[in-house]
């Protein structure tokens, strides 16, 4: 998912994740086309890709996972069919008794739960926020 300025700004600079004045690099970095402002920020190690997922889950309300240190089963990967697991950007990472952990990097996209649900009808249904999962999702 790509976030404008303003996203940025509401998830990080609201939140005290990165200063005022490296929001303002950041920014004119970002209008010259040398790079992103979220590769400013990682290259200048500001922020990481774990704090930046953080970050970005907590502007969307719900946990984070990092898919590099928690790394999912094939098997739990391929229980989404893969329609779905693109409509959705979703992989399962977690599974048990009667309980689903389903990573996206579009947690509020509208009837994820109920597509989901719809796959695993007698499982609670978890979602978190993670990055780049389904492109470089790295599976044992």
């Amino acid at each position: 998912m790509d976030f404008d300025t303003a996203q940025l700004k509401e998830i990080l600079l609201t939140k005290n994740y990165v200063s005022e004045e490296d929001f303002k690099a950041a920014e004119a970095y970002s209008e010259e086309k040398k790079g992103t402002m979220l590769n400013y920020f990682l290259a200048n190690e500001i922020l990481t890709d774990e704090i930046f997922g953080q970050a970005v889950a907590e502007y969307y309300g719900v946990p984070y996972v990092d898919l590099g240190a928690k790394r999912p089963e094939k098997e739990l990967v391929l229980k989404i069919p893969i329609e779905v697991a693109k409509e959705f950007d979703a992989i399962v990472f977690e599974e048990g008794p009667n309980k689903v952990s389903i990573a996206t990097d579009l947690p509020l996209k509208e009837g994820l739960p109920e597509k989901i649900g719809t796959i695993f009808p007698n499982s609670q249904i978890f979602v978190f926020y993670a990055t780049y999962y389904l492109q470089h999702c790295p599976v044992k």
